[in-house]
């Protein structure tokens, strides 16, 4: 199983498509941006998308935790609870690659504090915490 296999999105919601690096306190993934639904005009990349990478670049995260240090990770099932200082850079065009980067700052049983930050070409395009509630599928 791969590391991606571990999420329970599916196209067109998983947008995903490399993990860069995961380990037990940081996590990142990357993805190109394609004309398709989410984007606007297929031009312009749904800004929730941007978030939504984020979010399943901590559930790779939240994978690899629920695995243990040194072990493959583990399917989880998990909800975004709360956005934390969130900020939207600019608009992200078809075409272009976005790299998504989460490192833990807290987790306390279930609930998991990430930072996380999208960038293009070293842009950033958005940053900011999420928090989640995460658990692994038995």
């Amino acid at each position: 199983m791969t590391p991606l296999d571990c999420l329970p999105h599916q196209p067109p919601l998983r947008v995903l498509e490399r993990v860069d690096a995961l380990g037990p306190r940081e996590a990142r993934a990357s993805f190109q941006v394609a004309a398709g639904p989410l984007t606007h005009g297929g031009q312009e990349l749904w800004s929730g998308a941007l978030i939504e990478g984020l979010a399943q670049t901590a559930a790779l995260l939240g994978a690899a935790l629920a695995g243990g240090e040194g072990a493959e990770p583990r399917p989880i099932r998990g909800l975004l609870v709360g956005l934390r200082k969130f900020v939207l850079g600019r608009p992200v065009l078809v075409g272009e690659e976005v790299s998504c980067a989460v490192t833990l700052v807290t987790q306390l049983g279930g609930g998991v504090l990430v930072s996380g930050l999208a960038t293009v070409a070293n842009e950033i395009v958005a940053s900011g915490r999420l928090q989640f509630v995460m658990e692994p599928i038995a």
